[in-house]
């Protein structure tokens, strides 16, 4: 290569066009990948989650799927606790690959499954004495199939322990592809042995299948770490305490965008929570697609914080991506409420249609305050508990105070749901603050004696 080449090589393109400038910086931003990328698995997966339901009703007639989605329905629910364990894994696999100790990482693994696998053998026991009593509420003849649906509570807490570590790690084409197969496994079985003639048995028997095979492909990225050196945690006390942290936020906010169609029930009429409860389904799709952006901020803060650097431009960055998407849906709610309304509800629906854009301004102030939440978790702050309780308190008491209509329930969402994003601007403000100064106060001298 001649010096003419090499110069050739490190002279920048300044003639290229500002716009092919524009798309190399965004190909070059790592954060923009990984949340493009994420939330391109989650939409697939939605889809895929979506489509099981239409499948399964034309191959199983009206009475019998009817059985199948309320079991589905009620395994979702059961296993909404169990995120709890992929946000403590994400926290400890971000801090020890800071400090490079994958010998710890290796133990926690390891000693959390000894300790969530059998929890989850317990829980499937459990759910399997009861299928006689859950057969009896669904009304379901056999209880073959509410048993092999116990199976999946097997790896329900085990999983989420990997994907957690994974995302921990920053391996997010990882996360993305088991995100995506667990998805496609979860359709692909159950209708397979349904056409087969095994009915609501095999359905139940595809889910728990789908679910253990997406857990036996969690461990494939993670097999270097496991391989490695064991080197024990000194305690576990820390994350312990962090997982109540967490738990208490993460039902805290269930709770926030539970509270107003548990009240609606309550407060409004049969055919009035009907609509409510499609306005609150079509409302929060600004939190789906939303939930990519902190799961992708969340261990990258992590590591900063661990190493005391400065952190605000990456939780910027997912505030802004998070106002965007929720804003782009919002938007679309509020140009074409009653179309939105009658393709994804029918026409029997549209008389909520005209609260949509309020209630999509409500899961705009949610979706930024998630973001917040998950900022706050990943810099160990604790107050951010007592501020969820309180909105959860605040848009409760307002739904008691004023509860005649629908847009009234409403607008107790959006009140509640900005008071809580305020709060929590100044929260994280505060805490933004002194982590910068720390970051910015300059070593201590090798010569300073204590």
């Amino acid at each position: 290569m001649t010096p003419a080449d090499s110069r050739a090589i490190e002279q920048p393109d300044v003639a290229s066009p500002p716009s092919a400038r524009l798309h190399s910086r965004l190909l070059a931003n790592r954060y923009l990948r990984d949340n493009t990328l994420l939330l391109g698995a989650n939409i697939v997966a939605g889809i895929l989650a979506y489509i099981l339901h239409p499948l399964l009703g034309h191959l199983m007639g009206v009475r019998t799927y009817g059985q199948v989605a309320a079991l589905i329905a009620l395994s979702l629910v059961l296993l909404t606790p169990t995120q709890l364990v992929a946000t403590v894994a994400a926290k400890y696999a971000s801090s020890m690959a800071v400090t490079r100790s994958f010998g710890n990482l290796n133990d926690f693994i390891r000693r959390f499954t000894v300790i969530l696998l059998p929890i989850g053998v317990g829980i499937a026991v459990l759910f399997g004495a009861a299928s006689n009593y859950v057969a009896t509420f669904f009304h379901i003849g056999s209880r073959e199939g509410i048993v092999l649906l116990s199976l999946v509570f097997v790896v329900s807490c085990v999983t989420p322990l990997n994907l957690g570590t994974i995302q921990g790690l920053q391996r997010f084409g990882w996360y993305a592809a088991i995100t995506v197969l667990s998805a496609s496994l979860r359709v692909a079985l159950p209708v397979v042995l349904v056409l087969v003639g095994l009915g609501i048995s095999g359905a139940m028997l595809g889910i728990a299948l789908g679910a253990l095979l997406a857990y036996v492909a969690s461990f494939w990225p993670l097999k270097p770490i496991l391989r490695g050196a064991r080197e024990p945690m000194e305690s576990v006390r820390a994350v312990w305490s962090f997982a109540l942290v967490a738990a208490g936020a993460g039902a805290g906010m269930v709770a926030l965008f539970s509270i107003d169609t548990v009240l609606a029930r309550h407060y409004l009429g049969a055919h009035d929570a009907g609509l409510y409860a499609a306005l609150a389904t079509i409302g929060r799709t600004a939190l789906f697609i939303t939930s990519s952006v902190a799961v992708v901020m969340f261990p990258k803060v992590v590591a900063l914080h661990e190493r005391k650097e400065r952190h605000a431009h990456v939780v910027v960055q997912a505030l802004v991506s998070a106002v965007a998407l929720a804003g782009a849906i919002e938007a679309v709610f509020y140009i074409a409420p009653s179309m939105v309304t009658r393709v994804l509800f029918g026409q029997a629906f549209a008389a909520m249609a005209s609260t949509l854009p309020l209630y999509g301004l409500a899961m705009l102030f949610l979706a930024a305050a998630q973001v917040l939440v998950t900022y706050l978790l990943a810099i160990g702050n604790r107050i951010v508990v007592l501020t969820i309780i309180l909105a959860c308190l605040l848009e409760a008491a307002l739904i008691v105070w004023r509860h005649a209509t629908i847009s009234q329930l409403a607008q107790a969402v959006v009140i509640a749901d900005a008071a809580l994003l305020v709060a929590l601007l100044l929260v994280a403000g505060r805490s933004a603050l002194r982590d910068y100064a720390i970051a910015a106060a300059p070593p201590p001298s090798p010569d300073a004696h204590p």
